[in-house]
């Protein structure tokens, strides 16, 4: 459910593993790991953006930056030179890993892939969450080489990352059951209905 001046901008799924518990809740194991809706509150007022994204998902950021209330521009992404910047942790409590992509290199791919079999293989995560930076050149060839891994949508993070706003891409290699996932607005059922085809579609 929303809250005033908050808007739902991420769909993670599987983001919280299916044996974690909290202090003072009680509710029903669930049975498969809980999926979570990130959302946006701008503290200020929003300063135009110009971002690289990627064709197939170029209508849907705009749609959430409209959501947001933030300006947005976009431009034809461009080829990449020179070596990546990505570094990738896994997160025991929550057994997931991230990878987190500053700069695109004409290496992306590689080092992707790598990143990718370090996370699963190594240390057994089966849902990674990757975040580029849209405000950058190469965010196009990073979304392409990672839908290639099993990557699909997440969604956008404005601010995300060192103040810059991202794409959220995530892999899910676990049961889930869309039909346990309870949202209300109309946008939320929008996105999520977004993520759960192009999940499908990778």
């Amino acid at each position: 459910r929303g809250v005033q001046g908050f808007h739902r901008v991420d769909e993670s799924l599987a983001f919280l593993a299916d044996n974690l518990r909290f202090r003072a809740m009680e509710r029903e194991r669930a049975g498969q790991r809980e999926s979570c809706l990130f959302y946006y509150k701008s503290l200020s007022v929003p300063e135009p953006r110009l971002i690289f994204p990627p064709p197939q998902h170029r209508q849907m950021l705009l749609e959430t930056y409209r959501e947001c209330g933030i300006p947005a521009e976009t431009s034809e992404d461009r080829p990449v030179a020179g070596e990546s910047r990505v570094s990738a942790q896994y997160l025991a409590v929550l057994e997931l890993g991230i990878i987190r992509i500053e700069t695109v290199g004409a290496d992306i791919a590689t080092v992707l892939h790598s990143s990718r079999n370090d996370l699963c293989r190594k240390a057994g995560a089966r849902v990674l969450y990757l975040t580029v930076r849209l405000t950058r050149p190469g965010c196009t060839e990073a979304c392409r080489a990672a839908e290639r891994l099993g990557f699909f949508y997440g969604g956008l993070a404005p601010h995300f990352d060192d103040g810059e706003d991202v794409l959220r891409m995530q892999y899910v290699d676990t049961a889930l059951d869309f039909g346990r996932i309870a949202v209300e607005s109309p946008f939320a059922v929008r996105l999520v209905s977004y993520v759960e085809a192009d999940r499908m579609r990778v």
